[in-house]
């Protein structure tokens, strides 16, 4: 988001974050602002693409993918963008983050069964592209995908 965004835009944001199917008069309600002045500001949030789309937020548990693994990868330096084409196509992996220090690469699934998770490890790991490689199970997810509030963020600085 732009420096430009100012304290309303923010609290409007907010007030999407916490449901993206509210009307502008639920918005309005919510941060004591008049309906035109949120549509108006809606309209330029969503022009400047600082709201890159709206998306449901799925309970994964609720379709039995009970399992998530972290993937943390060392990679070698001749065939990273093969790696991270094949990565990205593979439908249990979530989120690939490339990061400093000892990995490259971290990479999130999420798995229905211990033999479908195992067989992604195993694929992952023996890739010759992989040089060294770490993996955890989640055994408990605290918080996932929390949103950040905006305006809380923005009186910090």
């Amino acid at each position: 988001m732009t420096n430009d965004a100012d304290t309303l835009d923010r609290r409007i944001i907010d007030a999407l974050q916490r449901d993206g199917r509210a009307t502008i008069i639920d918005i309005a309600e919510q941060i004591d602002a008049p309906a035109t002045t949120v549509q108006k500001r809606l309209k330029h949030i969503h022009e400047s693409d600082i709201i890159a789309g709206y998306e449901p937020q799925i309970e994964y548990t609720q379709f039995g993918y009970e399992l998530t693994a972290i993937f943390q990868l060392d990679l070698n330096d001749d065939a990273i963008e093969q790696f991270m084409s094949w990565l990205r196509s593979e439908p249990h992996i979530m989120s690939i983050y490339e990061v400093t220090g000892d990995f490259d690469v971290f990479a999130v699934g999420k798995y229905t069964d211990v033999t479908s998770m195992n067989e992604q490890i195993k694929s992952i790991l023996t890739d010759s592209t992989i040089q060294a490689g770490n993996t955890s199970v989640v055994l408990d997810t605290v918080v996932e995908n929390d949103p950040i509030e905006l305006v809380a963020e923005q009186s910090k600085t």
